[in-house]
């Protein structure tokens, strides 16, 4: 026998093959998958159910709908945190063109005000992710 024969006969020995049926929509789901991932629906197959035996369930529809709420939240957020830089960069700008510094303490205030809520929002996300 030869050498490759050897390990053709030791690699299949040690791997196991499994037949599994799917419905089409099932089928349709696992291929969209794997058309995103750019591979084929079996090696999408594989890799989920590694992943589940490694613990890494598909979150349940509560677990989902939380995890939309925490999205909602950043993403607002996100908003928020941009409307903030805007407005300080219009008024370092009125500044400048005015040679003049508004109220210091005056934006440090609202500067350290807005870091509190976003901590505080962070907080409140951390807690509602432990849900």
């Amino acid at each position: 026998m030869s050498k490759t024969s050897q390990s053709l006969t030791n690699y299949r020995s040690k791997m196991k093959r499994k037949e599994i049926y799917f419905t089409p929509a099932e089928m349709d789901d696992f291929n969209a998958v794997a058309l995103k991932e750019n591979t084929k629906a079996g090696i999408v197959i594989r890799n989920m159910a590694l992943a589940y035996l490694q613990g890494n369930r598909l979150p349940s529809l509560e677990e989902k709908l939380r995890l939309e709420k925490i999205e909602t939240e950043l993403h607002g957020l996100s908003l928020l945190v941009r409307n903030i830089a805007n407005n300080v960069n219009q008024m370092a700008h009125h500044s400048n063109t005015l040679n003049y510094m508004i109220d210091e303490q005056h934006l440090l205030q609202h500067l350290q005000n807005l870091d509190k809520n976003v901590k505080d929002t962070i907080h409140n996300l951390v807690d509602i992710g432990k849900k």
